[in-house]
């Protein structure tokens, strides 16, 4: 059972030091995880497709494209992008 240890902002609890509680965030009425937003599974399928897709743009063109004056930066952008996937993903419930 979740104790609440401060003060209720619409459906979020604050700790004592003013952080948010986001597990409880997702509780429902009866303490039971809430299922994710539709959007959530797509916008982590669009970021990793998009890293994937950044990335091999990259190395077939041997840095040329996407965007030539990005330079290595394109890869950090794909990486990240994918990276932003892979921690959506693993916070889905």
């Amino acid at each position: 059972m979740w104790i609440c240890r401060g003060p209720v902002v619409g459906n979020l609890h604050t700790s004592a030091h003013g952080s948010h509680d986001w597990e409880s965030a997702a509780m429902n009425d009866h303490g039971r995880k809430t299922a994710n937003p539709a959007w959530v599974p797509v916008l982590a399928a669009t970021l990793a497709v998009a890293g994937i897709a950044l990335l091999v743009a990259f190395y077939l063109s041997q840095g040329l494209y996407p965007v030539y004056s990005w330079r290595y930066w394109n890869l950090a952008i794909g990486f990240g992008a994918v990276l932003a996937a892979v921690g959506i993903v693993s916070k889905r419930r």
